[in-house]
């Protein structure tokens, strides 16, 4: 009796020790995250700087197409996702149903799309109209996106430029952002989609390289007072609506207890992970960021 009782005690406290080890808290532990590969390059540094600030905080993320990441999400092998939009009210109510609880959805940053050609390539302006015709196939131009599937910038171009009609046969899906740039590079007569902050990547070693061959399209302005206006993606013309190929970036959170996922998101929308955004270009949502002029006497 005593024997058994003894083996007990060890299943219960090996038991016990295993829990505490999958438990993550606010500021230590392993969680697992899905993030959109347009967002790849940001979100490299935002989790670098995390970490570095929680040491023993570890964040497993794998980087993919949107419609994975709300797989991972929706099959438990996630708890957080940054992708370019919230959940539908159908998904909402599913997970909540699902999960006894609520999950979190909210707007951290703003985003764009580059379409990008080589330098060349004459073309440096289109409208809303030659962008829809390039898509469809109309014009016959070689058109190389970031994805076999459905990335954030397929679904925009499908749902936003195409309104829902079909791509063309002349549709290139690359393996990633990174082949996208390097099939633009050397071809003069293609035109590519990626997100805005593959402009500017630091941990690219081939960036520089590509980017000496590319450059990017003005595209018309949707909402300028004067037709005729070209602008290109920056913060400012985000922020006033002038650039139309502009994406938000959402996180989702299935999280009820404070665990490393709440504190990452913490991070993300306060001042910090703002700065990170503003860095790679993003517009900000959380935090707005005030340029003031000062005189040192």
């Amino acid at each position: 009796m005593k024997k058994i009782l003894f083996f007990v005690l060890i299943i219960f406290n090996q038991c016990n020790n295993i829990n505490k080890t999958n438990i993550d808290t606010m500021k230590e532990g392993t969680i697992n995250i899905s993030v959109d590969e347009a967002f790849k390059p940001v979100m490299i540094e935002q989790i670098n700087v995390f970490q570095s600030q929680f040491p023993k905080a570890k964040i497993n993320v794998q980087y993919k197409s949107e419609i994975d990441c709300f797989n991972d999400l929706k099959n438990d092998s996630t708890r957080l996702v940054i992708v370019s939009r919230p959940l539908n009210m159908d998904e909402f109510d599913e997970y909540k149903k699902y999960l006894k609880y609520s999950p979190r959805n909210d707007l951290i940053a703003y985003s764009a799309i580059l379409v990008l050609h080589n330098k060349e390539n004459n073309d440096s302006i289109f409208n809303f109209q030659q962008l829809q015709e390039i898509l469809s196939g109309k014009i016959n131009k070689q058109i190389v996106v970031d994805g076999k599937n459905l990335t954030s910038t397929v679904r925009f171009l499908r749902d936003s430029i195409l309104k829902g009609a079909k791509f063309g046969k002349n549709i290139l899906a690359a393996e990633n952002s990174t082949e996208v740039l390097n099939i633009i590079s050397k071809n003069k007569n293609s035109i590519g989609f990626v997100g805005l902050n593959w402009l500017n990547d630091p941990d690219n070693l081939q960036h520089a390289t590509y980017f000496k061959n590319i450059d990017y399209i003005a595209i018309e302005c949707y909402y300028c007072y004067e037709k005729g206006i070209y602008v290109r993606p920056s913060q400012k013309t985000i922020a006033e609506g002038y650039y139309p190929l502009t994406i938000p970036v959402y996180y989702i959170l299935k999280e009820n207890h404070s665990g490393l996922g709440s504190t990452f998101i913490n991070f993300l929308t306060l001042e910090s992970g703002q700065l990170i955004f503003k860095k790679a270009l993003f517009l900000p949502t959380k935090i707005n960021f005030y340029k003031r002029t000062t005189k040192l006497s």
